[in-house]
């Protein structure tokens, strides 16, 4: 049995409490993802469609929905195993020690309740900011080619 050093285990049960909530991050960040990707249609379609540059289409809605998913559901844990496995390499040489495992589950549901909401309405901000400049950018260069593809049309009415 391999025997550590008081630093080493109190260097293990930092990473272990930092693994958590970094994954608690994670983790909201893949809501987020699977979320917008689920909302991509009604983003695509207020983009391009439109009369005017301005303003802005309401993205308020985007990303609302935070439920997980079946499929998000069965990878969450799997992959927090996996960076387990990881943090147990990095620091305990690859001997998974219990303390660790309960540590890291703790502060990863502790960080997910306190600050689950705060995650996701900064990460939510920052993709609507980012939206909102790709919506500018994409309807300023749509809409010469709209009013182009309108004359077009017109003079083609008008010679018949």
């Amino acid at each position: 049995m391999i025997t550590f050093t008081y630093k080493e285990i109190a260097d293990s049960i930092l990473y272990a409490i930092l693994y958590g909530v970094s994954y608690a991050v994670f983790y909201s960040a893949l809501v987020l993802v699977r979320s917008i990707f689920y909302s991509l249609p009604d983003i695509v379609k207020k983009t391009v469609k439109f009369d005017k540059i301005f303003p802005l289409p309401d993205f308020s809605q985007v990303g609302k929905s935070t439920k997980t998913g079946k499929i998000l559901s069965f990878i969450s844990p799997l992959l927090f195993c996996l960076g387990f496995c990881v943090l147990s390499y990095i620091s305990l040489d690859g001997i998974i020690r219990i303390y660790m495992l309960i540590l890291s589950s703790a502060s990863f549901y502790l960080a997910k309740i306190a600050f689950y909401e705060f995650f996701i309405r900064i990460f939510l901000l920052i993709f609507r900011l980012v939206l909102q400049s790709f919506t500018i950018i994409a309807r300023c260069l749509i809409l010469p080619i709209r009013q182009i593809k309108k004359y077009i049309l017109r003079i083609k009415l008008r010679t018949k």
